[in-house]
């Protein structure tokens, strides 16, 4: 599974750019249907897979104001994408632990579900993370009456979600998914780094940084 994980990967990092958006939609749409058949009792795929209103709004959602993922669905294409990175990292720790793939999988799919804002525990969003900006409305700017960072709100969100099914792991892998970037990262796990943390980080800055996506 995780070759294939690797071959899919490969193929759109190597044709992503000269692809048409309807190309690109129908590739994340496959990827999705990929995740949803391999990882269906995982708790992240199970949770967007059984809330419709969740799934449709992460569909629409901007994965940032100006940099990558700007457009509607830019988040959707940026989280599944960074699902398979991270997927690829899991072999890297097989000699020095056992990292679990359904936490690398909820973790990697919902590491920026706080972009879509606050949410109440059905999916509902309260307050939006990005807004139309005033006198332009083909733009987008942060929500000011929001105080929390995307990240904090990620982990949040996965936190009210989660219910029973919460796990530190990934609800901290979520929290420091940027890494020495967040505020406080330095004094809270720089040092202390957990395997699961470091493959979102790192598969998050790969697709973001690099194929800027």
């Amino acid at each position: 599974m995780i070759n294939e994980v690797s071959k899919r990967l490969w193929a759109i990092e190597s044709t992503w750019n000269s692809m048409s958006d309807i190309d690109r939609e129908q590739e994340i749409d496959a990827v999705w249907a990929f995740l949803k058949a391999y990882f269906s009792k995982t708790h992240g795929v199970d949770l967007l897979v059984k809330n419709k209103r969740l799934l449709e709004s992460f569909k629409e959602g901007y994965a940032s104001t100006r940099w990558h993922g700007n457009f509607p669905g830019g988040l959707w294409h940026h989280s599944i994408l960074v699902t398979l990175k991270a997927i690829t990292f899991v072999p890297i720790f097989h000699n020095i632990c056992t990292l679990d793939i359904s936490d690398v999988v909820t973790a990697a799919i919902l590491h920026d579900i706080g972009k879509l804002g606050l949410l109440d525990n059905s999916g509902r969003i309260i307050k939006p993370h990005y807004v139309a900006v005033k006198g332009d409305p083909d733009k987008i700017t942060y929500n000011k009456s929001i105080m929390l960072s995307h990240a904090e709100l990620s982990a949040h969100n996965y936190s009210i979600l989660s219910g029973d099914k919460f796990s530190f792991d990934v609800h901290n892998a979520i929290f420091f998914h940027d890494g020495a970037y967040v505020d406080g990262f330095k004094r809270a796990v720089q040092g202390n780094e957990t395997p699961l943390m470091l493959a979102i980080h790192w598969a998050d800055m790969f697709v973001a940084r690099i194929l800027k996506i």
